[in-house]
């Protein structure tokens, strides 16, 4: 294989990437209505909070119902989602209390926050791991099926 070969299929991929980013990201910011930044705040609290339970990335046990319980969760602070985010922390500081005001956030204690079992057990949330699914399996199904076309490409002989 030659070096443009395999740049054309890494901005293939690169491409549909974007694309199920695009999709799921329109998808989760309709709870925040239509404020990306503020999305990406409640998703790094979400995720940071429940980072030393998924190092593994497979399904947990401990998840019921794919939702970890509140217990497990490690509160996050607003200069922890600054620094992964790289939002200025002014930004990430409004962002979060506004997350604490709309109910999607709770604080513990000062500087500390998670995204509580109850937000991700709610009808907003519900729904849209429902409408999530179908995205993420369309995206599946189609790089599985490139990612095989790409690797019976490379192993075919070459005249």
């Amino acid at each position: 294989m030659n070096d443009h070969y395999d740049a054309d299929r890494e901005n293939y991929l690169l491409a549909q990437s974007i694309d199920h980013f695009l999709n799921t990201a329109s998808l989760m910011s309709r709870a925040f209505m239509n404020d990306y930044t503020t999305m990406i705040v409640f998703m790094s609290i979400l995720r940071s909070s429940v980072s030393h339970l998924n190092r593994d990335r497979t399904l947990s046990s401990e998840a019921v119902s794919g939702v970890f319980p509140d217990n497990l969760r490690r509160p996050v602070s607003i200069l922890a989602i600054s620094d992964l985010t790289g939002f200025p922390y002014e930004t990430t500081r409004r962002h979060v209390l506004k997350l604490v005001q709309n109910g999607f956030c709770s604080r513990l204690g000062s500087r500390e926050f998670i995204v509580s079992e109850d937000v991700l057990r709610g009808e907003d949330f519900t729904r849209m791991a429902a409408e999530n699914r179908p995205l993420l399996v369309d995206f599946v199904d189609h790089v599985h099926q490139k990612l095989e076309s790409f690797r019976s490409e490379a192993l075919a002989p070459t005249p």
